[in-house]
This record gives structure tokens, C-alpha cells and sequence, in this order.
């Protein structure tokens, strides 16, 4: 008879019901990620305690030659726990660079790119955090313009040293396609054909990123940055970035001759949304975590997926550019998350599960359980268990490995 070698990992941690942890089950290990802040965007406006509304140094990025000036506030609308990015077809006379004067030269790399003061064709929006990030796991759940030419992206940035993760750059008109990147000076080169070059590429999938909401996430650390959607992984940077980031969420609109181009019609005269449900920031270390976080609300049903979202049918250059070597995913497996709601656990299960779903059990104060089910489905009534619990036990088990969690609940 064969013997097999079974690894169970268990977890248990005292934690309140507002507390919120992360599980990640590889093939070979299973990681705690706790809630370490972000935006549900739960109120009516933006929180400018946490966000600006530009750069700092600009109202635009005039070296991709954009056609857009961002706003302060009048391009954001938050409503029903999701913030919209609008772009509006607008002639704006404004400065580029607030500080500058109005005649000033823009000029980068002795490129001579206009005047400080001109019209931008656009106005539009555009958010970065005042709060600076390290190594952690970022992720936000947000849905693309229809319209074709607009740039949404969600990205990480340091500016001296330059340092920056796109962990998503899409093209509203490339409906399934994620541009993914690490930009640095004199590092993260890799071999391409006889030179070398950053990494980063389009990565092909079967994604709507404008019809429905999608996750897009990364880990940063030491070592690497890895990116996924919708919990799957979709690409490999190793790169050695330390530098402490800024969190961005931006719709550009390019120029015909800028990057990302080509850029609207001029037909196209109607508003146009970048739609954001969500920021979450996750850490491993139990002391980052957020002792008193925003309600996190369900703004929609997560049912566990077993669709592969992404496409292998990319060709060899893309592979090893994009995707990296074929070994780096092997290790790969799913996340589940919980938090709360008023009188509810709330599961979120993201990643590729084959033919098995996770096993969640529930169990009271004596060991007993109080509910058991495959996470197909993803949310439990704490009002239906047959009396008040004080505390109770989490238990999540795949793959032969089990994660659990003792919840005090008030």
C-alpha cells in the first residue's frame, strides 16, 4: 500500500468580529493575511483624510502627452459603496503644474512637451492615498469604461527613487486584456531577444473587465511582485522594491501619438466612468492589522467560480515576458477571505479550485458545529444559529490544509 504524506496547517487566532483575515492556500503552504486598511467607499464623498486629488506635481502626466486635467473632487461621485472616476469631454484652460508659473516650459529629459498653462481637452479624476504603503497584498474590485480610448488604471508609485507596480492598466476598447508592469531605473531588467527591457506586457484573458466587476491584486515583496485576477495568477516581476508607495487610481485619456494610444473619438461627447467597489490592503504581520476598520458591506453575491479566466493560448514570447516561466504558477492556489456584516459572516473564495470547493465548518463554544457546507456560496446568518454565541470557531479546510479562527462576537 502506498503511504501519503498529509500536511495539515492549523491556524487559530482570538480575534473580534470586526477583525478581517485573508487565506491563501498553495500547493505546498497556507498563508494568514490580516486586514491592514483601504476604502470601502461607504459614504457620500471622498475621504480626504485619506486621498488627494493629483500627484502633487501635476494635473497631468505631460511626458505620455494626456489629454486630460484632473480635477479636485469634481470628477468623483460616491454612491451606493462604489466611487465613480468620470471623465467629461471639456475644453479647460488650467496649469499643468500648480506651483509653476503660467508661461513656464514643461520640459523633461531636455524634451521640450508646451507651455505649463494650455487647454486640455478633458476633464477627469483621478485619487492617490496620503498614506504611503510597503510589502503587503493590494487588491480592489473595479469595472472599465464601455467606451472606447480611456485609460483606467490602479497602480503603485514612489518618486524618488522612481519605483512603480501596475498592478492593472487597461484600454476600455482591449475589453479582456490586463496590462501589467514594474517600471525602476537601472533594475528589473530581463532578457528580450538581444537587449534587455523592463517586465511587463499584456496579459490575455477571458475576463469582461467592462461588462462586470473583476478583482485585480498583487503581492509585493522583497523578492517579487506577483499579479493575479480574480485570484488567479496572471504574471511574475522579481524585483527588489523597498521603497515605502503611494496607491493611485486614475482614468487617463492618451493622445493618438502618446502611449495607450489611440484616444477617444471626438463623437464621443458623454460621460465616461471608471467604476472602484473597493480597495483592501492586506499584511501577514498580526500588528499591522486594523484594529477598528470601516464597515466592509457586501455590495454583491460571491459565488466560488470555477472558470478559468485565463487564456493559455498567448504565444512563447508573451510567456516568458509576461506570464514568466511556466513554474512560477505551479505553487498557486486560492484565497479566502471573511469579515462582517450586521448579523452575517461574509466568505470571499477567489482563485482556480479544479474539482474541489472548501469546506467551511462553524463550530460553537463545546465544539459543535453549527454549520458545514462546501463554499459555493458565500454568506452565513448568524441570526439563524439557534441561540447567541460568544465566540465562535472558523474552520476552512482544502486540499489538506485546514485554517481556523476563534471570532469573539460582541
Amino acid at each position: 500500500m502506498k503511504k501519503v504524506l498529509v500536511i495539515i496547517f492549523f491556524l487559530s487566532i482570538l480575534t473580534p468580529l470586526s477583525s478581517q483575515i485573508m487565506w491563501q492556500f498553495k500547493k505546498d503552504t497556507l498563508i494568514t493575511w490580516h486586514y491592514s486598511g483601504g476604502d470601502e467607499f461607504n459614504g457620500d464623498k471622498i475621504d480626504e483624510v485619506k486621498w488627494n486629488y493629483s500627484y502633487g506635481w501635476a494635473r497631468s502626466i505631460f511626458t505620455n502627452k494626456e489629454q486630460q486635467y484632473y480635477t479636485e473632487g469634481h470628477n468623483h461621485k460616491v454612491k451606493n459603496g462604489q466611487l465613480s472616476i468620470q471623465a467629461i469631454r471639456k475644453d479647460t484652460v488650467a496649469k499643468t503644474v500648480d506651483y509653476m508659473k503660467d508661461s513656464d516650459s514643461l520640459i523633461d529629459n531636455k524634451r521640450f512637451f508646451g507651455l505649463n498653462k494650455k487647454t486640455f481637452a478633458f476633464t477627469s479624476g483621478m485619487i492617490q492615498s496620503k498614506e504611503t504603503f510597503s510589502h503587503g497584498y493590494f487588491e480592489c474590485r473595479l469595472k472599465i469604461p464601455k467606451q472606447k480610448g480611456y485609460w483606467p488604471a490602479f497602480w503603485l508609485f514612489s518618486g524618488d527613487p522612481y519605483e512603480e507596480i501596475d498592478i492593472f492598466e487597461g484600454k476600455s476598447e482591449r475589453t479582456s486584456q490586463v496590462h501589467i508592469d514594474t517600471h525602476c531605473r537601472g533594475c528589473d531588467k530581463i532578457s528580450y531577444y538581444l537587449s534587455k527591457r523592463s517586465y511587463g506586457g499584456w496579459a490575455k484573458t477571458r475576463a469582461d473587465l467592462s461588462g462586470e466587476f473583476n478583482i485585480l491584486s498583487c503581492e509585493w515583496t522583497n523578492d517579487y511582485v506577483r499579479y493575479y485576477l480574480n485570484g488567479q495568477f496572471i504574471g511574475n516581476s522579481n524585483v527588489n522594491f523597498k521603497n515605502p508607495k503611494n496607491i493611485i487610481f486614475n482614468l487617463a485619456i492618451p493622445a493618438d501619438d502618446g502611449p495607450f494610444h489611440p484616444g477617444p473619438v471626438k463623437k464621443d461627447t458623454g460621460k465616461v466612468a471608471f467604476e472602484i467597489d473597493y480597495l483592501r490592503i492586506w499584511d501577514k504581520s498580526p500588528s499591522h492589522q486594523k484594529k477598528n476598520p470601516e464597515l466592509i458591506q457586501r455590495h454583491g453575491t460571491y459565488i466560488a467560480n470555477e472558470t478559468n479566466f485565463i487564456d493559455k493560448k498567448f504565444n512563447k514570447r508573451k510567456n516568458k515576458l509576461v506570464y514568466g516561466k511556466k513554474s512560477a504558477a505551479k505553487n498557486e492556489g486560492i484565497f479566502i477571505s471573511f469579515f462582517n456584516d450586521p448579523g452575517q459572516l461574509q466568505f470571499t473564495v477567489l482563485g482556480s479550485f479544479g474539482k474541489q470547493f472548501p469546506l467551511l465548518e462553524i463550530l460553537d463554544e463545546e465544539n459543535k458545529i453549527l454549520e458545514s457546507k462546501l463554499l459555493t456560496q458565500t454568506i452565513v446568518n448568524i441570526n439563524s444559529w439557534p441561540f447567541k454565541q460568544k465566540s465562535v470557531t472558523i474552520k476552512i479546510s482544502y486540499q489538506n490544509k485546514v485554517a481556523s479562527s476563534v471570532i469573539a462576537i460582541p
